[in-house]
């Protein structure tokens, strides 16, 4: 090799060395799972990075016997490509400056993308690309429309796939997922070389990416009930303060459940506490049964619990919180419920936001005071909140 050749092939090799660096820097940013992964991605995404069209990351999930998607980045188009990456030049954005862009975009990045990655869920027994990388612990590419044609994957189909790179994301003791990328827009060919880089990476993120999901585990365990298992009553003042944000931002309403055990006191005295916590439990998994995906439960307190609804008005709501109640007292007084020894009920409270209330505060406290008149009103039953004026109309 000529003198010249040599000293390009160096100066590369320092660059690339020099991008690793930065890129290991940048992910001591965060100890937060979405915003590392997001960090890792705008990486081999960036011009100032890896350069990559797309990239998403998928994780062995908690059942240990799966791939889940966890996030992904790219456009959805050449055209889209083009925006995104002039306005990042024109704003002369550095890798330091995605996370903000992370943070005011509240996380929803790429949707049509990263919905796609979400969806997708394979066993590690699939013979496909995704789990067979977990399996041999090495990069794979495929880069011809031949070795493209002899893969059957819904998600590379979904999402227009032609050519790609699969690497391993490596933990201290064993492989925690996949990094996976392609160039939809440019159609640039990947190259071992890019491979290598890319490996290269994914050790140092493998690594990184497990330490977050121990340290998200432990904050996850922090905010949930040790009991039911739910979010506590913490965790359920920070979300219904983001829900009630989120709502303004998409003039959608958004609506609150308080309920709580009918007579527990006497249930916890006649039966003993162990049946008590045997019952709690039985409420918390009836009424997840019974709500939407997309609401939230949460153990408010002793024998309170409290829901957010997103999205619902006070009359949906209040349908809602009627088939919750009638499911938690005809599961629990069903003779195939080894989980109760008596019919259990609740008595709710609903209240609706911006109607009811215009801060969270306030709107707890509708909650309440609508659940302390169905209490009033013999149990067993729910009551939507009525201003003072509307209580002295209907006594």
């Amino acid at each position: 090799m000529d003198t010249a050749k040599l000293q390009a092939e160096l100066r590369k090799a320092r660059r690339q060395l020099q991008l690793l660096y930065e890129i290991g820097n940048l992910m001591r940013l965060t100890i937060q799972l979405d915003e590392l992964v997001f960090l890792i991605l705008s990486a081999v995404t960036s011009h100032e990075g890896l350069g990559f069209n797309r990239a998403a990351v998928f994780l062995i999930d908690d059942s240990g016997d799966a791939l889940s998607g966890f996030m992904g980045i790219g456009p959805k188009s050449p055209e889209e490509a083009d925006r995104i990456w002039r306005h990042i030049d024109e704003h002369h954005l550095q890798l330091e400056g995605f996370l903000d862009i992370y943070h005011k975009s509240q996380g929803r990045m790429d949707a049509e993308l990263n919905e796609a990655v979400r969806r997708y869920r394979v066993p590690l027994s699939d013979p496909g690309p995704f789990a067979r990388i977990l399996e041999r612990g090495s990069a794979a590419r495929v880069f011809s429309p031949s070795a493209r044609r002899e893969i059957h994957n819904t998600f590379l189909d979904e999402i227009s796939c032609q050519a790609f790179a699969v690497v391993p994301l490596s933990g201290k003791e064993r492989v925690i997922g996949v990094l996976f990328v392609d160039n939809l827009s440019t159609r640039d060919p990947i190259t071992r070389e890019e491979i290598s880089d890319l490996s290269m990476l994914c050790d140092h993120a493998g690594l990184a990416i497990e330490n977050a999901v121990a340290y998200s585990g432990a904050v996850d365990r922090s905010r949930r009930d040790p009991l039911t298992g739910l979010w506590n009553h913490a965790r359920f003042q920070e979300i219904l303060l983001q829900s009630m944000q989120a709502a303004d931002l998409l003039k959608t309403p958004l609506s609150i459940l308080l309920f709580d055990v009918d007579n527990f006191k006497s249930y916890n005295d006649q039966l003993g506490h162990q049946q008590g916590d045997k019952a709690l439990k039985f409420v918390a998994e009836a009424a997840a049964r019974a709500l939407r995906k997309s609401d939230l439960l949460a153990r408010y307190g002793g024998e309170e619990f409290a829901v957010i609804l997103p999205g619902a008005n006070r009359d949906e709501a209040v349908e809602i919180a009627e088939k919750l109640r009638s499911i938690i007292e005809q599961r629990s007084s069903s003779a195939s419920s080894a989980q109760t020894v008596k019919t259990i009920t609740v008595s709710i409270g609903v209240a609706s936001y911006p109607n009811d209330a215009l801060d969270r505060e306030k709107l707890i406290y509708c909650a309440d005071t609508a659940l302390y008149l169905a209490k009033n009103d013999g149990k067993n039953r729910t009551c939507r909140y009525l201003p003072p004026r509307e209580t002295a109309k209907n006594p």
